[in-house]
């Protein structure tokens, strides 16, 4: 049985404290059920994945058109941890003025090779004196990081008093040194789709820490262009998507390595073992 969550208490119409607790139940939970139809997932799934993922997980944030259908809040989304020092970091950059700027963080497990998004800075109508330095206010001493993957258009010189300088420019001056990132929108949307996806231990590639919460929430409510099913629809919000999609400029999906075979012993891993490891 999945494990309860705290009591809570709640007021009914008559003023009268009532404890009320919920309690979760999933098919894994009932093996009656499926010993008595052994088909009964498969028909589920047979009416369409998102109601299947409905029924079957209690994931009712799935909806038509959702563009990263495949985005689950109990799946991706972790507590937040100290992240280790030896952990390769590197950030994700998403110009924007009138519309929001976001800057992502992201570490990568060097055992597993999991990547997590750890911080987030979204905030629209500052220049781009202003964004380095809040990006530097919420850095920390001791890190460092291997890139800075950016927009393309931060290259694009723009009209800084009388002097033109680039967003790239300006973020030098700042000690924020940045890398052209890839823009191809369906290059783009296919490393989230594989950073989202599970790797060989069954989790996912990508985890997000639960602070991040405009990422989060752009990620859930993406919708898919009609005519392009395979690129987000414009026109909505999609700022810290962009940028979550040009840290992942060289990005693959972690093999299984030696590293990943002492992992396995010392975790014992049973989806390694029927890998042969």
């Amino acid at each position: 049985m999945s494990e309860l969550p705290p009591v809570k208490t709640v007021e009914n119409p008559e003023h009268r404290l009532i404890e009320t607790v919920f309690l979760p139940a999933f098919l894994e939970d009932n093996p009656i059920l499926e010993k008595r139809d052994p088909h009964y997932r498969d028909n589920l799934y047979a009416q369409g994945e998102r109601l299947a993922r409905a029924l079957l997980k209690g994931d009712w944030s799935v909806f038509a058109g959702q563009f990263l259908s495949e985005f689950a809040y109990h799946r991706h989304v972790v507590k937040p941890f100290e992240i280790p020092r030896h952990w390769t970091r590197w950030r994700g950059y998403d110009w924007g003025f009138a519309a929001p700027f976001c800057m992502l963080w992201l570490a990568k497990e060097p055992t597993t090779g999991r990547v997590f998004v750890y911080k987030e800075l979204y905030e629209p109508g500052l220049t781009d004196p202003q964004q380095a330095e809040k990006i530097n206010e919420h850095t920390q001493n001791h890190e460092r990081f291997s890139f800075n993957f950016a927009d393309p258009s931060v290259w694009t010189k723009r009209s800084i008093d009388i002097i033109a300088k680039s967003t790239y420019d300006v973020f030098i001056d700042h000690q924020i040194y940045l890398t052209k990132a890839d823009n191809n929108q369906e290059r783009k949307a296919k490393r989230i789709h594989t950073a989202l996806a599970d790797i060989y231990d069954n989790e996912p590639g990508l985890k997000i820490f639960n602070t991040c919460t405009k990422l989060i929430a752009e990620l859930e409510g993406l919708m898919s262009d009609p005519d392009h099913p395979e690129r987000p629809l414009g026109n909505q919000a999609d700022h810290a998507y962009d940028a979550l999609c040009y840290a992942l400029s060289d990005y693959t999906a972690p093999a299984v390595t030696g590293k990943v075979q002492k992992y396995a012993e010392k975790t014992q891993n049973p989806f390694l073992k029927m890998k042969g490891i």
